[in-house]
Order: C-alpha cells, then structure tokens, then sequence
C-alpha cells in the first residue's frame, strides 16, 4: 500500500512516515499544506492519506483538497488531531493549535456527510509521548492499520488518556 503522510519531519508524522516508508510533505521539503495541488500531485496514486500537519488552518483545507481529489475512489483519509486536552496541554504547541485541529475536526463531519466512495476517519488524540503524554506513536500507527484494515467504516476515534495502561 501507498501511503502520504504531511508533517512527516516530527512527532506523529514522522512515525508515520519512518513506519509505511511514506511519501512524506512538510514545509523543510517544498510543500505546504496551505498550497495543496504540488501535494495532490505526487500523492494522487496513494491509497492512503495521513493528515497530520498543522499550519494556521492549513490541515482543514488539505483535508478539503485530497476529498476532492479521492471522493469517487476507494481510499482511505485519515485526519488527526485533539481530543478533549487542557489549554496548557495545546499551548505546548501554540496558543490558537486548538481551534485550528478543532476546524479540521468539523471538516471532517462535512465532508463525511457527503456522498462518497473515499473513507474517512477522524483520530482524536490525548495527551501524546512528543508533549510528554503517555500515548505512543506505535499505537496511533497500529489504530491506522486497524481502521484500515477493518470491513467497516471507523468514522472518528478517540484515543484518550485517562485510566489508559497504554
């Protein structure tokens, strides 16, 4: 399977990439996620898209950019973002980080109400291991393989941190 992760330099992206030997696109590499169609263009043979990268409201409208481009194909989108985190928790990265993965978030719903032959599944994380959480990329990548890999639908998912044994 072909795979296409944003923000692949750090953090979940990175694992990704490193873990499906991913097509990989961040900002270090000429791509930006605010500029989509150089992104749509080397990832429009992937079977999988991991939208992870976070740029002003950038990761909604990649996330409205690859729909397009996939809305009539079986393939899968798979968008991450926050689940419900302290606001200390989301100043780690920056003040308005929230309300920007929040977008992506609604995005998602939208385009999950439209008529569609593409997945999309929306993974809400808690508190992960780069900010010091007890979440680890190994297991956002094996929540990827299982909604992938399951004959339904997974259309959101939340992977939490509260009497987690993770």
């Amino acid at each position: 399977m072909k795979v296409a992760v944003t923000g692949h330099t750090s953090g979940i992206g990175k694992a990704c990439y490193e873990h499906y030997d991913a097509l990989g696109f961040s900002r270090s590499n000429g791509f930006d996620i605010n500029d989509p169609d150089r992104i749509l263009d080397v990832c429009k043979d992937a079977e999988i898209f991991i939208n992870c990268a976070h740029g002003g409201f950038g990761q909604a409208i990649m996330l409205r950019s690859i729909f397009n481009l996939w809305q009539h194909q079986h393939k899968h989108i798979f968008n991450l973002g926050v689940d419900k985190v302290s606001l200390a928790s989301w100043e780690l990265v920056h003040p308005t980080y929230s309300v920007e993965k929040l977008a992506s978030h609604a995005m998602c719903e939208e385009l999950q109400s439209m008529p569609r032959s593409c997945r999309i599944t929306n993974i809400c994380l808690g508190h992960v291991e780069n900010y010091g959480g007890n979440i680890r990329f190994k297991n956002i990548i094996e929540t990827i393989d299982y909604c992938y890999n399951t004959q339904y639908e997974i259309k959101r998912i939340s992977i939490g941190n509260g009497n987690s044994r993770i």
